[in-house]
């Protein structure tokens, strides 16, 4: 399996099945939270699925670009609870 890596402080091979990006996020009070994530995804459409703490949150859709350096934004509204909290994007 290959996994994502960071690259000029992007995530790289995420998309297409080659990866999976793993992290935690430290939650001052349960809470709705936004999120922004940036990406491209030149030629097709992606999807990928979004795990909190283990379990299934939700399908993120991702439209395609024209190219590699054209930009599209996703914004994300999560319930997350105080704490850590472990997001998987599968």
């Amino acid at each position: 399996i290959c996994t994502a890596v960071i690259i000029q402080n992007s995530v790289a091979n995420c998309g297409y099945g080659l990866g999976s990006l793993k992290f935690d996020v430290n939650i001052p009070v349960t809470n709705q939270y936004s999120f922004i994530i940036k990406y491209s995804c030149f030629e097709r459409s992606s999807t990928a699925n979004l795990y909190i703490n283990g379990k299934y949150a939700k399908k993120l859709n991702f439209q395609a670009t024209s190219s590699d350096d054209e930009i599209k934004f996703e914004i994300l509204t999560l319930n997350l609870n105080k704490g850590i909290n472990e997001m998987l994007i599968y």
